[in-house]
């Protein structure tokens, strides 16, 4: 897509030298030295106006009517080139050309901005003097199959008319016939003419029915054509079977760098959907070739994101992705988010995907610096995508620290005064973003007035797109004030459509007065009127400004005269000075032709490295045929011996079987003996059980007897212990009456005593009787003691014998 809007048809002028800058094409062919007119007109590179009218215009002067001679499709002698190849210089780069030395293995190099631009803006063109490289033979066989398709009788005028075409659209590198009703006829003639046509490095069939089977030729087309670096097939109706025709074929195509299998509105739309894009994704994997793919309105969804990043994970040339309208969502832009930190996508087109503040507070964090520089984002596009506040906040956010955004659009969303607030408050800290556009996004006055701030400050952008808001006088004053500074960058204005009235016209004729560096002004669809003389009369005293666009203004006559005099004035003054930033430019060129003699030169180093690897190959494949036939004597020998094994295996498993079966029988019968003893011990076990109750009827049997004859120990106990009593007072007693008698003993010897000691008298006669009573039997009282004591130890043996 287009960085800004282009100038106008009037200009008809190249750019200035601070102005944005073109890429430039160059073929891969040198200049001869000896020839000075060689460089871009000799190799087919016309840098034009940046036109902004539709590209299926003339992009060289018009053709004339009448039929084309047959002479003018002579295959005229075919230069020598250099595989096809065509470079891109994008001057925008501080770097230089962009085609650098890849690493090895890559035997093709190629790095575009947009094939769509290039043609755009009439950069990419055709001169009258470069041949058609057809001949008649080949033309009229495309007529014929065009007829087929169209269901058309051939008629010499609509030859002639067709050849007219081709003889406009298909000089020098570019194929072209879009827009021109072919089908798979047409394809397939086509895919044949170009097979061995080595001079058209681009092919455009956009607009076309081809269909898958269409699709499918072209497809044979890239597995033999090795100088096409662009195809186009927009809007083909072609399906997941073209789709998978075309990736196989671009895992073999080491020349393609940009495919385009977009889709516009209409009949004829493109829809890989999943299966298309896991085609695609396989492909991804193993080209290192393709550069540009573009696959907007193609129905992925967010199945075929997540299917497609698989293969861009793995891939390290794609930097330019378009995957406008595919409704991923904001899961799809979750996906891409997870893996772009891993790719080398440089400009991302998620145009009208309905991603929302969540997808976008997602990607916003593939905008900040990763952690190697390749897959630093360019350009992004997330026009018409329901973004709002938080969303254009985690924007600003990440462009704090981003140092590599250069173009950031943001069409069609909602942007708050809030929002815009944040943003301006991170343009103004942005020292790279170039190009920002915000058309159709309801921004408020207060908004423009943030803008004006941010750019107070801001030195870098140069494109600021404004159009269809309403920022009103109060906005545009602000902005105006901002780019009246010395320092102001911006080149390209485009404020239309956003009610600014007499009063911010005055502001925009004093910004003109003022600014020296505005090439290009639109504030088309306002309410300017008498401001217009203002306006006419400080354009008068400006020398920069080339275009100015006050369409549906009401200007008066002698405003209108004045502002066309005045650019008229200033453009002539620009081709001027155009010599002096042409020498600029050749001298640039010159450095850049350097290089790509460098680039050349390493490449047919390459080509001459894969030569001597193809012969080494060549020298392997004989060896390994040699060895490959040594082995197959091994591998006969190998296989007699499996065969031997695999008899001995049969016999092996037949003795297995057999001895399988035997188990299985003695299985058997011991599971039939193990029945029977389960049921001897079932049945046994019950008997123990029954015993088992027996003992326990028995066993409370013996503690009823127990109990019983407990309580006749008692009594028997209860009549000893009475007894015991009895005998312990009669021994008692008997020891009280011996222990009496012993002290009438004693008293009865003391009488015998004293009596004897008297003389004998009568009365020591009884004491003496006594005493030879008790002497002669002296057991009364110990007798009495001793029965005691036998008893009382006989009571107590008793007692224990009965206890035990």
């Amino acid at each position: 897509m287009s960085d800004g809007k282009a100038p106008t048809k009037s200009s008809g002028l190249l750019p200035p030298a601070a102005g944005p800058r073109r890429p430039v094409v160059a073929a891969s062919s040198p200049p001869q030295p000896s020839s000075p007119a060689t460089g871009a007109a000799a190799a087919g590179a016309v840098v034009g106006s940046h036109s902004g009218r539709d590209r299926s215009r003339s992009r060289s002067p018009k053709s004339p009517k009448s039929p084309v001679e047959y002479e003018d499709f002579s295959p005229p002698r075919r230069p020598q080139r250099f595989h096809g190849t065509i470079f891109l210089k994008n001057v925008d780069d501080d770097d230089g050309i962009l085609p650098q030395p890849l690493p090895r293995g890559i035997t093709y190099v190629a790095n575009f901005t947009s094939f769509d631009d290039l043609m755009d803006h009439n950069i990419l063109q055709t001169d009258e003097d470069e041949k058609v490289h057809l001949s008649t033979e080949e033309v009229a066989a495309i007529y014929r199959a065009k007829s087929e398709d169209q269901e058309l009788a051939t008629s010499w005028q609509r030859e002639a008319r067709f050849m007219e075409l081709i003889s406009k659209n298909c000089r020098g590198l570019m194929f072209s016939l879009r827009e021109n009703m072919l089908g798979y006829l047409s394809a397939q003639c086509i895919a044949q003419v170009l097979a061995n046509n080595t001079s058209y490095a681009m092919l455009d069939l956009s607009g076309n029915r081809l269909r898958d089977a269409g699709a499918q030729c072209i497809a044979q087309l890239l597995k033999h054509n090795d100088t096409i670096v662009h195809l186009a097939l927009k809007s083909n109706d072609i399906g997941h079977v073209g789709g998978e025709a075309l990736a196989l074929a671009l895992q073999t195509n080491n020349t393609l760098t940009s495919l385009d299998l977009s889709g516009i509105s209409g009949i004829n739309r493109n829809h890989l959907g999943t299966k298309g894009a896991y085609a695609l994704s396989s492909c991804l994997q193993v080209n290192n070739v393709l550069c540009i793919l573009n696959l907007g309105s193609n129905g992925l969804g967010k199945e075929g994101m997540g299917l497609l990043a698989q293969g861009l994970v793995h891939n390290s040339t794609i930097t330019d992705l378009n995957l406008s309208s595919n409704n991923l969502g904001w899961e799809g832009c979750q996906i891409l988010a997870t893996v772009m930190e891993e790719t080398s996508i440089r400009i991302l087109d998620l145009e009208r995907n309905s991603v929302g503040d969540r997808g976008v507070t997602l990607l916003a964090a593939a905008l900040k610096p990763p952690r190697h520089a390749s897959g630093v984002l360019e350009r992004v596009n997330l026009s018409f995508n329901a973004v709002r506040a938080a969303g254009v906040k985690a924007l600003a956010e990440s462009m704090r620290m981003n140092r590599a955004l250069r173009s950031l659009q943001l069409d069609g969303n909602e942007v708050s005064v809030d929002a815009m607030a944040d943003f301006a408050a991170a343009l103004r800290e942005n020292r790279s973003l170039t190009h920002l556009s915000l058309a159709k996004d309801d921004l408020a006055p207060e908004a423009g007035k943030h803008l004006g701030d941010a750019l107070q400050l801001n030195t870098t952008l140069q494109r600021l797109v404004l159009a269809d808001n309403n920022i009103g006088n109060v906005g545009v004053a602000a902005i105006c004030a901002a780019l009246r500074r010395e320092k102001a960058g911006v080149i390209e204005l485009d404020i239309s459509n956003n009610k600014i009235g007499d009063k911010g016209g005055l502001d925009i004729a004093q910004m003109i007065r003022a600014n020296s560096v505005m090439q290009q002004l639109s504030f088309r669809q306002n309410g300017v009127k008498a401001a217009g003389e203002r306006i006419a009369e400080a354009l008068r005293g400006n020398r920069s400004l080339l275009s100015l666009d006050f369409t549906y203004n009401d200007f008066s006559y002698k405003a209108f005269s004045s502002v066309e005099a005045s650019l008229g004035r200033n453009q002539k003054i620009f081709k001027a000075t155009a010599g002096d930033r042409l020498t600029t430019q050749i001298q640039t060129l010159k450095r850049d032709e350097e290089l790509l003699f460098l680039t050349r030169d390493n490449i047919e180093e390459e080509i001459r490295q894969r030569e001597q690897a193809k012969e080494k190959v060549k020298l392997k494949r004989e060896s390994l045929k040699k060895t490959i036939s040594g082995l197959k004597g091994n591998l006969q020998e190998l296989e007699e011996e499996l065969e031997a094994k695999q008899k001995d295996r049969q016999r092996e498993e037949e003795a297995n079987q057999k001895l399988s079966e035997e188990v299985q029988r003695y299985k058997m019968k011991m599971d039939k003996q193990m029945t029977q003893i389960t049921r001897k011990i079932e049945q046994e076990q019950e008997k123990i059980q029954k015993l088992n109750r027996q003992i326990q009827q028995k066993h409370k049997e013996i503690q009823k007897i127990k109990d019983s004859e407990e309580d006749v120990f008692r009594s028997i106990l209860e009549e000893l212990k009475r007894e015991e009593a009895a005998r312990d007072a009669a021994r008692d007693d008997a020891r009280w009456e011996a222990e009496k008698l012993v002290q009438w003993e004693l008293k009865l010897r003391s009488l015998e005593k004293s009596l004897s000691g008297g003389g004998g008298d009568a009365s020591a006669a009884p004491v003496s009787s006594r005493k030879s009573i008790s002497t002669s039997n002296p057991a009364p009282a110990a007798a009495a003691a001793e029965a005691a004591d036998k008893g009382g130890k006989g009571a107590k043996k008793g007692k224990g014998a009965k206890a035990k």
